[in-house]
């Protein structure tokens, strides 16, 4: 009885802790997608400004 009850913890904590790294790595996967869609809107913001002043010349 005791044996099956710390077999039944020590998959709960196993579950929380992959639980916990996924978390935490979808969260840096997330940030690393968010810096390099903001870096393709400053280069469209520019070709954007670039296309402007020719258009007025």
């Amino acid at each position: 009885m005791e044996i099956f009850l710390a077999i039944i913890i020590g998959v709960l904590v196993t579950l929380g802790i992959v639980t916990v790294l996924k978390s935490v790595r979808k969260k840096q996967l997330a940030n690393a997608q968010s810096v390099i869609l903001l870096d393709k809107i400053k280069k469209v913001c520019k070709f954007i400004t670039v296309e402007g002043d020719f258009a007025e010349i």
